[in-house]
């Protein structure tokens, strides 16, 4: 195929597997306004045949299950793997453009739900540097990694190089919109204090977001401030899995959130950082600071996503299948 047609087939919305096409199911939730969490009836109106070919799940040690999405079947030995880092609250659907481009181009890549988001299994609690372990145990025996993190994941992925470089070939990383580079409010005394009570108190949080945002619909901040564009049913999409998300899983990787001691990092290999024109989520000057401390790199290379939100595979998935088809082949 030719590239261009590697990113229309990779970002052609598939029917879901209720049976009813994309356009019907935008007919059939448009009559309510707004949406809530009761008028999704039908869950495989949000699911397709992409995710049900690859998704599993996996057990780790502690019994605990992940869902995770890969292309790599039993016995085979890829030359390398993309390994995706998802952001908070976020699953392996929202890089599903990208997961088409790279199976297109016969790229092996693995992407994870992580513990307590998705489909994967709550834990009590969420030590940042404990889930990057139990990423690397579902990797398996694989050297040459190229790591791709969205938010948050990018955090995770910056973890896992300098947990993992000894035994993992690490050959990029693609940072998408990351979180702040840092986050002093988190070791404030009141707010982890506050997070403390959240977390053994969900409800609280609970509350607040169905009562006073999630009962906007696609009008709620997760859905108006992750998207500037995109498509309606891409909207429906992540509204269907933003009803779900579990509040105490979100208080639980704040309280464990780890953070990155800049000094001391060594990037020895090449970084892309993305960011949008239009995310008040990781606005544009928080990107480039991240940008500019990855002075270790071997090259780093900044791109902005026009007309693009925080959700930039979703949002923009054309301009984002491009800029990975550009990416593999190098």
């Amino acid at each position: 195929m030719s590239p261009e047609d590697i990113v229309q087939k990779s970002t052609q919305l598939l029917d879901p597997l209720s049976g009813k096409s994309v356009q019907e199911v935008v007919e059939f939730y448009s009559v309510f306004d707004p949406i809530s969490s009761k008028d999704l009836k039908e869950p495989l109106d949000f699911e397709n045949e992409f995710f049900q070919e690859h998704c599993e799940f996996v057990e780790l040690k502690n019994g605990a299950k992940v869902r995770v999405c890969r292309n790599l079947h039993q016995g085979e030995q890829p030359g390398r793997i993309w390994l995706f880092f998802h952001g908070l609250g976020g699953n392996i659907t929202q890089f599903e453009p990208i997961l088409r481009v790279l199976d297109a181009l016969d790229e092996h890549f693995l992407a994870i739900d992580l513990p307590g988001f998705g489909e994967s299994s709550e834990w009590a609690e969420y030590p940042m540097l404990e889930v990057v372990k139990c990423v690397d145990s579902v990797v398996g025996d694989v050297n040459k990694l190229v790591l791709v993190g969205h938010s948050m994941g990018c955090h995770l992925a910056l973890h896992y190089q300098h947990l993992f470089r000894e035994h993992r070939k690490i050959e990029r990383i693609i940072f998408l919109t990351p979180a702040s580079a840092v986050l002093p409010l988190l070791r404030r005394r009141a707010v982890r204090g506050a997070l403390l009570v959240m977390f053994y108190m969900p409800f609280l949080f609970d509350y607040y977001r169905e009562n006073f945002d999630q009962n906007k619909g696609l009008k709620s901040s997760g859905i108006v401030k992750f998207f500037y564009e995109g498509h309606p049913y891409r909207k429906l999409w992540q509204f269907s899995r933003n009803v779900k998300i579990n509040s105490r899983s979100i208080i639980g990787y704040f309280r464990g959130w780890e953070p990155i001691t800049w000094d001391t990092l060594t990037l020895d290999f090449d970084c892309v950082v993305v960011g949008a024109d239009h995310d008040p989520i990781t606005p544009l000057d928080g990107v480039k600071e991240f940008y500019n401390r990855l002075t270790t790199a071997h090259s780093a290379e900044l791109v902005v996503l026009g007309d693009c939100s925080h959700n930039v595979c979703l949002d923009q998935p054309v301009k984002v299948a491009e800029l990975f088809l550009r990416l593999a082949s190098q």
